[in-house]
């Protein structure tokens, strides 16, 4: 999704600008799309994988970002309801992206787009114009993927503009979507009216290139 407002790594140092809102308050006009993430949510049922289709400014990205919010919230069901994120805690405030660099401070959840890092930093020699390449896929998921959580319960992969992931980096996140040894959702946006349901038939391999889910 992209930014409807908003993107992975982190510094501690950092300290992001005040939230006292969750994300997914702030989806509008998407009544049935935001019922079926609470209410996986409150029953504790979120699937290892979402797809977000939808024209720009539909709210795509603010719905992915704000599952991955409610997955890592310091909150949400321990004292305030399963359904969402508290949106002021710690974790909640470093999940949404920075203006800066268009990506979280929290380490648990990681944006996947082209060209949003330099070369150096996912072991290319030259940056990512055509589409998301597999080093980006290699360093910022496979690597990560098969470890717990740093902080949080969760582990959530956002793909932005999954349409853009390279063959072979969407094959690559479709086999490890079918490996399910930790905690983790994907979230997959691209173009195309927003739906939040788990992904299948031609949905899922776009879904699950972008392996960028949200990771629970």
């Amino acid at each position: 999704m992209r930014r409807r407002g908003l993107p992975a790594c982190a510094l501690a140092s950092y300290e992001s600008p005040p939230v006292t809102t969750s994300l997914l308050s702030g989806l509008l006009a998407q009544e049935t799309a935001l019922a079926t993430l609470r209410r996986a949510l409150e029953r504790d049922r979120v699937h290892h994988a979402y797809l977000f289709d939808g024209p720009e400014g539909v709210g795509r990205e603010l719905a992915a970002l704000g599952l991955a919010q409610a997955l890592v919230c310091e909150h949400r069901g321990v004292d305030l309801p399963k359904g969402d994120a508290c949106g002021a805690c710690r974790a909640c405030v470093r999940a949404v992206p920075r203006e800066d660099t268009r990506r979280p401070v929290h380490p648990d959840v990681i944006v996947l787009e082209r060209g949003l890092y330099e070369p150096g930093a996912i072991g290319r020699r030259t940056q990512e114009t055509q589409d998301i390449s597999i080093d980006q896929v290699r360093t910022l998921v496979l690597a990560r993927a098969a470890f717990a959580p740093h902080e949080g319960r969760a582990k959530v992969f956002i793909v932005r503009r999954a349409e853009e992931l390279s063959t072979s980096a969407a094959n690559a996140l479709l086999r490890r979507s079918k490996s399910r040894t930790t905690r983790r959702t994907s979230s997959c946006s691209r173009p195309g009216p927003i739906r939040s349901s788990p992904p299948s038939g031609r949905a899922r391999s776009a879904s699950a290139s972008q392996r960028s889910r949200t990771t629970s």
